[in-house]
């Protein structure tokens, strides 16, 4: 089923679609009320078993890496994607879970070697996880920052009260 159509200018359409498996479009044929389109299935080509395997449990593990650093992605999504047993599923839901760019997913969605597929995938997890850490790193720093004022200003309202308690003179408690 078509999710989202976008005009990009001239004749040239963004259309995003969800299927039951992935697909190449091979003709397209736009009328006034309606289009055809011819798909050609994408079935992974499955090369180097041992290799996958490898990919898959990495990809994995970058998965369970970027649901640790990165608060805003779901516990839920990442506990489904873990429980996955399929790369081919893995990968595919991953990529569509993730927020990857556009061009990352399709180069991801139409490779059809799955070493590379996964490969791919990683290397989108590793930029994911780079990111996530430095925002966090960021956020902690404006945290602190914000914190130690606080504390500053929390603890110079206290040195006011303490003076103003002893009956110092108010040009010295402003002088705080």
């Amino acid at each position: 089923s078509i999710k989202k159509l976008s005009q990009l200018g001239g004749t040239n359409l963004r259309i995003f679609v969800e299927t039951s498996f992935r697909a190449v479009i091979r003709e397209y044929v736009g009328k006034k009320d309606h289009s055809i389109v011819l798909v050609e299935r994408l079935d992974d080509e499955v090369l180097n078993i041992p290799e996958e395997e490898v990919y898959f449990d990495i990809a994995k593990e970058k998965m369970r890496e970027y649901t640790l650093v990165n608060a805003k992605n779901s516990r839920e999504n990442s506990d489904i994607l873990r429980s996955i047993n399929s790369a081919t599923k893995f990968c595919n839901l991953a990529t569509y879970q993730l927020p990857l760019t556009e061009t990352e997913k399709q180069l991801i969605l139409e490779e059809r070697d799955l070493s590379t597929r996964l490969q791919l995938l990683i290397d989108g997890l590793i930029r994911l996880i780079e990111f996530a850490k430095i925002e966090k790193s960021i956020a902690d720093n404006v945290k602190n920052s914000i914190d130690k004022s606080q504390k500053e200003y929390y603890l110079r309202e206290q040195l006011r009260a303490i003076h103003k308690e002893l009956g110092d003179d108010e040009n010295e408690i402003e002088g705080l």
